[in-house]
C-alpha cells in the first residue's frame, strides 16, 4: 500500500498605499492574504499483512477453491482501512498479484501441478460513488493497472472506511507464470491440482491526489 503526503505552501502579499502629509485623518492599510493547499491523500490500516488462518486454498479434490477472492477481501476489510483525499480529481488504482507458491515462478510444475491462483477484488469507499456505475464499487483489479478518477472523500476523523469484496469470476488455478498485476483476461484457467505449500499475493491500493 502506498501512502502519499504533499506539503502545503502559503504566501502573503501586503499592499500599502502611499501616504500623504500627516493629517488628522485616519490612515488605512489594506492587506491581501493569499494562501494555497495542494491536493492530498492518505491511507491508514491497522496492519499491512494478513494471514488466512485456518483456510485451505484447495477443496477436497486438491483444486483451487472458488472463494479465494471473498476470503481475501474479508481479511483486508478486517484491517480497518481508512482513507481520505482533499482534491476534486483523485486517481484510484487497485491491483493484485496472483496468489503464488513461495519460491516458485508460477506456472505449472514439470509434473503438471499448478502453483498459483488468480482472483479479483473490488473496492468500496464509504460515502463515495461513481456516476458511470449503478453499484457502489469504486475500483476493481480485473483491469490490471487502470483506474478511475474520483472526487474528494473522508472529510472527518481518520477518513472514509474502505471495504474489499470479490469481483467478477470465481478464483481459479492458472498456468500463467510470473503474472504480476496483469488484467484477468491475461490469465488462463487450469484444472490442475495445486502444489502443497505457502502462497503469497500482494494487493496494492494507490491514491494519487489531484485538483
Amino acid at each position: 500500500m502506498k501512502t502519499l503526503y504533499l506539503l502545503a505552501a502559503a504566501t502573503a502579499v501586503i499592499a500599502t498605499p502611499a501616504f500623504a502629509d500627516e493629517s488628522s485623518n485616519n490612515h488605512d492599510v489594506a492587506v491581501t492574504v493569499q494562501a494555497n493547499t495542494p491536493a492530498k491523500c492518505n491511507i491508514a490500516a491497522d496492519d499491512q499483512t494478513v494471514t488466512l488462518a485456518n483456510y485451505d486454498l484447495t477443496n477436497d479434490t486438491g483444486r483451487a477453491r472458488g472463494n479465494v477472492g471473498t476470503t481475501i477481501g474479508n481479511a483486508l476489510t478486517g484491517l480497518n482501512m481508512k482513507a481520505w483525499c482533499t482534491g476534486g480529481a483523485n486517481g484510484v488504482v487497485l491491483t493484485r498479484t496472483s496468489l503464488q507458491k513461495d519460491g516458485s515462478s508460477g506456472g505449472l510444475t514439470d509434473s503438471g501441478f499448478a502453483q498459483n491462483i488468480v482472483y479479483d477484488l473490488a473496492l468500496k469507499i464509504d460515502g463515495l460513488s461513481r456516476s458511470d456505475r449503478s453499484d457502489d464499487l469504486i475500483e476493481a483489479t480485473e483491469d490490471g493497472t487502470g483506474g478511475p478518477t474520483v472526487g474528494r472523500f473522508g472529510p472527518t476523523g481518520a477518513g472514509a472506511t474502505l471495504t474489499f469484496v470479490n469481483f467478477g469470476d470465481a478464483s481459479t488455478a492458472t498456468s500463467v507464470a510470473g503474472a504480476g498485476t496483469l488484467p484477468r483476461a491475461s490469465y488462463d484457467t487450469s484444472n490442475a491440482r495445486l502444489v502443497a505449500g505457502n502462497y503469497t499475493s500482494t494487493v496494492t491500493l494507490t491514491l494519487t491526489p489531484g485538483l
